[in-house]
């Protein structure tokens, strides 16, 4: 998909001129970037780029200096603790640690974002609504293990499964490859293709990881000292003569 043909779609999150500082740190300095319908943009750049803040002001965890963000039609700025809850259980937020319940179970780290937000589901529905999505992720025979049994690859995909549990309308995945070998990593980029196909989702995928963003985006963002600077499909941001981008490229090793 090129983004051109993207912006026929309906805008799902809007990111207009935000600035974040932190005292004399300036994290984002005028980001703009729209994610639309039905749309995977990786987000790439170096560690303090500010990838990650960026996220979390569009669930509201932190607010803009400057500028406003439009999340599913809503500004997030002026959203009060009712609305901000309710926009949240639409956004769904993979965390790179997977941020599983190491007390509960499987089934009850699944149970437990239900049982939070879906106060008068029945037993039943609960039971099925776990069932598919551990079929979704492929690990319907843990359901009773407990996070430590798992490995790190299935901590991700038990993590995804929790998020997508509430039906989100649009994922933001935090580094959703990060510290998993090749194989494993492999196996969350198929997840995060069949996620937008089954579900239907829109998704923002911060990452280092080029092989993750190439496999998993329509579009591909660069941050560099808190300003974007390229904004296209994949190969066209790779292919280029800047330096800093041509640098990042190689340190990858993409072939």
């Amino acid at each position: 998909m090129s983004p051109s043909s993207a912006t026929k779609k309906d805008a799902v999150i809007q990111i207009r001129n935000i600035y974040k500082s932190f005292d004399r740190l300036h994290v984002l300095r005028g980001i703009n970037l729209v994610l639309h319908k039905g749309e995977n943009i990786s987000i790439l750049g170096r560690s303090g780029t500010g990838k990650s803040v960026l996220i979390k002001l569009i669930v509201g965890l932190l607010s803009p200096d400057k500028g406003e963000i439009i999340a599913l039609g809503q500004n997030v700025a002026q959203l009060n603790k009712a609305q901000l809850d309710a926009l949240r259980l639409r956004i769904g937020f993979s965390f790179q640690n997977s941020a599983l319940y190491d007390s509960m179970n499987i089934y009850q780290n699944l149970a437990f974002p239900l049982r939070m937000n879906k106060k008068y589901i029945s037993k039943q529905e609960m039971d099925m609504m776990i069932d598919k999505m551990l079929d979704a992720v492929g690990l319907r025979n843990k359901i009773n293990q407990m996070p430590s049994d798992l490995s790190g690859g299935q901590k991700k995909r038990i993590s995804i499964a929790r998020t997508l549990i509430l039906e989100p309308e649009v994922m933001l995945y935090d580094e959703p490859t990060s510290g998993l070998d090749p194989i494993t990593s492999a196996e969350i980029i198929d997840l995060i293709n069949e996620v937008k196909e089954q579900f239907k989702t829109s998704s923002l995928i911060i990452t280092h990881d080029l092989t993750c963003a190439k496999k998993t985006s329509d579009r591909t963002v660069m941050l560099l000292d808190g300003k974007l600077i390229k904004d296209s499909t994949f190969k066209d941001v790779f292919e280029t003569e800047d330096a800093y981008i041509k640098k990042f490229y190689d340190y990858n090793f993409i072939h």
